[in-house]
């Protein structure tokens, strides 16, 4: 089990450029726009469906779920979009066909439940048994 859990490291380590390009030719060139301003403000982490996608080699995105490590102004960067608060304290922001699901990092399940952060989290976001192969 090692082994292969190693190679997925491996895989996910060796993707960073080509995801970097995946989202680029996958997303419209506003939402990828937003994404690179989003990563200006703050540290940005994807993860869930998009991962998969990107693995599984498949060109369609339902929705972007991110978690940002410091707090935006997200009235004033996404002006224009449809914004609302999802039921785990996050937000649900839409225009057209793309949703966004965005969280802060301090809102995460991890410190919801755990109630301390006693570790670097955008570290072992990963390694979680809730994110594991669905996070970059």
């Amino acid at each position: 089990m090692a082994k292969k859990l190693y190679s997925i490291k491996e895989k996910v380590d060796s993707s960073g450029v080509p995801f970097f390009e995946y989202l680029e030719n996958t997303l419209s060139k506003e939402v990828f726009a937003k994404l690179n301003e989003l990563s200006n403000l703050t540290s940005v982490y994807i993860f869930s469906g998009i991962i998969r996608n990107y693995f599984l080699k498949i060109k369609e995105i339902r929705d972007i779920d991110i978690i940002l490590e410091d707090k935006i102004d997200v009235v004033k960067v996404f002006a224009g979009y449809d914004i609302k608060i999802n039921s785990f304290g996050g937000y649900k922001i839409s225009k057209g066909d793309v949703v966004i699901d965005l969280w802060y990092i301090e809102n995460t399940w991890a410190l919801e439940f755990q109630k301390t952060l006693d570790f670097e989290l955008n570290r072992h976001i990963p390694g979680t048994a809730f994110f594991n192969f669905s996070s970059i």
